[in-house]
């Protein structure tokens, strides 16, 4: 029997949590420290917050093994790393910059996962942004960590057909299945040397984190585009519709047929309905001024 590929797990977000969990239970694959962060950004302050990840290991009993590091390049930190013996720190979703002094403690460096099928979609929301795109495929990627973010050169990678009915929590769960049944051969090959990292290849295209701006239903918008809007926020932070005098977050999809309680939406291509929660008046002044914030999702809140 092979020694396990012993990594560095570093994770914050419920996806992170998905891939260390089926990473703890894979043969083959020893998760030996696991790092996340210890603070959210709420405009430009630092607030305190545990993630998924730090609640998981506190709910695991795997505390032990989890540290919330300020900085990846802090002395006593990396000195830790270099005494654990690793094979590769592993990143999934993890909202820091890696610095490529942490990366060369390890003889197989840093690698990242990341949801898409790289070089299209790179950046903190490919899977938000493949769904808005009507794009017919979504993947996952693992690659070597680089400068540039999302840049590596790939050592596996997969793609699967994206359904009418998905959302960014479906995608999210299904190339988290796929990661996950592929990464312990994955790493096991890698650390062998039978897989050779290769460069990427093909036109680039950028992820940039949808804004709270673009959570609204605007009445300029198709029943095709405003039903993959709802899509793409699904559950993590719906999209909005606002009415003369009330915001409404999307339950689901809008549909033809209007039942008694939905909500009537007009839009470019018709009058539509929806199940709706209403979360707050707005003012007709405030209609339209909407911070121009990053919004919270299952890969990168």
């Amino acid at each position: 029997m092979r020694d396990p590929v012993r990594i560095v797990f570093l994770g914050s977000y419920p996806w992170s949590v998905s891939l260390l969990e089926r990473l703890e239970a894979a043969p083959g694959v020893e998760v030996v420290r696991i790092l996340t962060t210890s603070h959210r950004m709420e405009g430009t302050a630092r607030v305190p917050f545990c993630t998924p990840v730090g609640q998981w290991c506190r709910e695991h009993g795997a505390e032990d093994r989890l540290a919330t590091p300020a900085a990846l390049d802090d002395a006593e930190l990396l000195r830790d790393m270099a005494r654990q013996q690793c094979h590769c720190a592993l990143s999934v979703a993890y909202p820091r910059r890696i610095p490529a002094a942490f990366c060369a403690i390890f003889p197989l460096g840093g690698l990242n996962l990341h949801p898409s099928m790289l070089p299209r979609w790179r950046g903190p929301d490919p899977v938000r942004r493949a769904l808005l795109a009507g794009d017919a495929h979504a993947g996952v990627t693992l690659h070597l960590l680089a400068h540039e973010f999302d840049a590596g050169d790939i050592l596996w990678q997969q793609s699967r057909p994206l359904q009418d009915d998905d959302t960014c929590h479906s995608v999210l769960s299904r190339l988290g299945d796929l990661a996950a049944a592929a990464l312990p051969d994955v790493l096991t090959a890698y650390a062998r040397g039978d897989i050779a990292p290769r460069p990427q290849a093909g036109e680039v295209t950028y992820a940039a984190a949808l804004t709270e701006a673009e959570r609204r239903i605007l009445p300029e918008m198709t029943l095709a585009e405003a039903n993959r809007l709802i899509a793409a926020l699904h559950p993590y932070k719906p999209a909005q519709w606002h009415g003369p005098d009330v915001v409404y977050e999307m339950a689901g999809p809008l549909s033809v047929e209007p039942e008694v309680g939905m909500v009537a939406i007009q839009l470019a291509d018709g009058v539509f309905h929806a199940w709706a929660t209403a979360v707050g008046n707005v003012s007709k002044d405030a209609r339209r001024e909407t911070p121009d914030a990053p919004v919270a999702n299952g890969e990168n809140p």
